[in-house]
């Protein structure tokens, strides 16, 4: 039996109108208003693990003032936890601020960034509550960089998905550290290429003009609103001290790990050599045949192995590890039901600061945010291509 939608739709309306008009209000969004008074009040953190199964990592944050990407990081995966505070560290040196607010989900990679921002906070104001420095939720109240994944997956990294997926069903890809290292040695320079690529072009297009929003949310070409806020904002940004840079990265070792790495050197190497024994070039573009190549070299390490090669595959950090594993019981406890901050190194009465997703309030009397409870919150981000 077929039957047509509209009679269907008309058929509801007449029989079932209180079903039908609450359906209706369902379907209504509500936004929120997320204010924010100027750049680096806030920088919203978060990663797009689509891709952790292959190997990758992709992280990013976003001042959630003017929409301006702060840094994007695509690298090696199972360094996740010390590259996020290695990735929060370098920027911060490299752009001589930092922020008043980090707001993330409550995911445990971030326990080496969350004291590393706590600490610079804490430099010239040793006695400052947590809550005023870090804020973390679930990952749907983190509007403002997941609005930016979306922007992402629709140009780029959907595309990048259905290649590795295809692998996957092909039965080119288990998962192994073999598959991954050659995924790796493939594609990053590529994806690394394409996802910045199109972090400049997000960062100097421009917002357009959002009409029932506009009393509260800034537009432009982001790089301009976060170098050149409008009347009114201000920027909060703060520089760091270089002793507290020096000590954190000697406590977190990351002086001894290069951020970029993703494939030792020597293994680099016997990878290059192995193409290059079957005519096939070292580095590959999108419009190159790639997925024979990655075909080609997975057999021919696989057969290297077999004949006694010994291949080395870039390890997890251990000293970091240990760092976290001494505040295990903490991120355990943020990550519960009663308490939505990262608990480390909290004094007793910051342990009663409880995160409220609804309000964060500000050092100034007012508040600095209006977040509804809402799914909905506003994301902020409508790009004007043509613009």
């Amino acid at each position: 039996m077929v039957i047509v939608r509209r009679d269907l739709r008309l058929h509801l309306q007449i029989n079932d109108p209180d079903g039908n008009e609450l359906r209706h209000r369902s379907t209504l969004r509500k936004r929120g208003q997320f204010i924010v008074k100027g750049p680096n009040r806030v920088w919203s953190i978060d990663g797009h693990d689509k891709f952790s199964r292959f190997g990758l990592e992709i992280y990013g944050c976003i001042d959630a003032y003017s929409r301006y990407i702060i840094w994007c990081y695509v690298g090696h995966s199972n360094r996740t936890q010390i590259s996020v505070s290695q990735q929060y560290l370098e920027t911060v040196c490299t752009m001589g601020k930092f922020p008043k607010l980090i707001r993330s989900d409550m995911g445990r990679e971030l326990a080496l960034l969350c004291a590393s921002h706590l600490s610079l906070r804490r430099t010239d104001k040793p006695d400052l509550p947590f809550h005023k420095a870090y804020s973390s939720g679930t990952s749907t109240k983190n509007q403002r960089v997941e609005a930016w994944w979306n922007l992402l997956a629709n140009g780029q990294t959907d595309t990048w998905r259905t290649l590795f997926g295809g692998l996957e069903d092909r039965g080119l890809f288990d998962g192994g550290n073999i598959d991954k290292l050659c995924l790796q040695h493939i594609y990053m320079t590529m994806l690394r290429t394409n996802i910045h690529t199109f972090v400049q072009t997000h960062n100097t297009h421009r917002i357009r003009r959002q009409k029932q929003r506009e009393h509260y949310l800034p537009t432009g070409i982001p790089v301009n609103m976060y170098q050149y806020p409008k009347p009114g904002a201000r920027d909060y940004g703060s520089p760091p001290n270089p002793e507290t840079i020096a000590a954190l990265e000697h406590s977190q070792h990351l002086d001894k790990y290069d951020l970029d790495e993703y494939i030792p050197s020597t293994t680099w190497k016997i990878l290059n050599d192995l193409l290059s024994a079957k005519g096939l070039p070292i580095t590959y573009s999108w419009q190159d045949d790639h997925v024979y190549a990655y075909g080609e070299l997975r057999v021919a390490v696989w057969n290297f192995i077999n004949a006694g090669g010994k291949i080395e595959i870039l390890l997890p950090p251990r000293k970091p590890a240990e760092w976290i594993a001494q505040h295990e019981a903490n991120i355990e406890a943020a990550q519960g039901e009663n308490l939505g901050v990262m608990d480390l190194g909290l004094t007793d009465d910051e342990e009663l600061e409880v995160f409220n997703e609804s309000v964060i309030h500000d050092d100034d009397e007012y508040e600095d945010h209006e977040l509804y409870n809402s799914e909905n919150e506003d994301d902020g981000i409508v790009l004007d291509i043509m613009g």
